[in-house]
């Protein structure tokens, strides 16, 4: 039975995790809180808002954490070019588009920011 649409997270599947990984510990260094590390990150975000998760690592960014959000949000969304997507991407996406597969995106980021990322590559 062929599926009638497959869903792909971004961060992880359709692009590496790095750049989540540098921009978060940017918003740390920027806002001046103990930088998460690469295994903190990689455990306790994935799967969650930024909204969410961070202030349970940093509970003193409770106070600010949209503006810290919004900071890591812009600082991601500005290098989305250097960013680049696993290579089998765009070949997997032409196969499912030619199959006549719809193609559904989920993820924990805001609509627009992975919006930003989708037509920056053309996917």
């Amino acid at each position: 039975m062929k599926p009638k649409a497959i869903f792909f997270d971004v961060d992880g599947t359709i692009l590496p995790f790095d750049g989540v990984i540098y921009h978060l510990q940017d918003a740390c260094r920027h806002f001046n809180v103990r930088v998460l590390t690469k295994r903190e990150i990689i455990k306790y975000t994935i799967g969650y808002k930024i909204t969410e998760s961070i202030p349970k690592l940093l509970p003193e960014t409770k106070k600010f954490i949209n503006e810290f959000s919004d900071y890591y949000m812009k600082s991601y969304n500005k290098d989305v070019r250097s960013i680049k997507p696993f290579p089998y991407v765009k070949g997997i996406f032409n196969f499912v588009r030619k199959s006549k597969i719809k193609i559904g995106i989920v993820t924990t980021k805001s609509r627009s920011q992975a919006l930003v990322t989708l037509n920056y590559y053309r996917l």
